[in-house]
């Protein structure tokens, strides 16, 4: 059974993952135009609900690095002690999640560090993480 600590991580995990996927809500709400445009509207204009579509993404995929980032609580060390509590296929899913987040960490980094949460002061770290 887990540590007391052990539980505080997965719920601290599960709440991130729950915004998340408020975010991803959100995201294709604005994506599929499922938003009142005019100026009456909280969305004035279609550019912007362009312009927030792309904010939200940004919030998205800072969010997604958060689940992950080392510096806190993370996917790899709060689902870490489950490992004889798991099934295999569970197991196997969450080492292919950790595989997978290994092939886009660096891009979701970058997305987060100079567009997302923290925000860039020059021009061309901005740019970087825009590319």
């Amino acid at each position: 059974m887990q540590s007391r600590q052990g539980n505080e991580q997965l719920i601290t995990l599960c709440h991130r993952w729950g915004r998340l996927i408020e975010v991803c809500g959100a995201y294709k709400a604005f994506r599929n135009r499922e938003v009142l445009v005019g100026p009456e509207r909280s969305c004035p204009s279609e550019l912007f609900v362009a312009q927030t579509t792309h904010t939200l993404l940004v919030v998205y995929y800072s969010f997604m690095y958060s689940l992950f980032d080392s510096k806190g609580v993370n996917f790899a060390t709060a689902t870490a002690p489950l490992q004889g509590e798991l099934c295999a296929e569970a197991w196997e899913a969450r080492e292919r999640a950790m595989a997978l987040w290994s092939a886009i960490e660096r891009p979701m980094m970058l997305i987060r560090h100079k567009v997302g949460f923290h925000g860039e002061d020059k021009q061309s770290g901005l740019e970087m993480g825009y590319e």
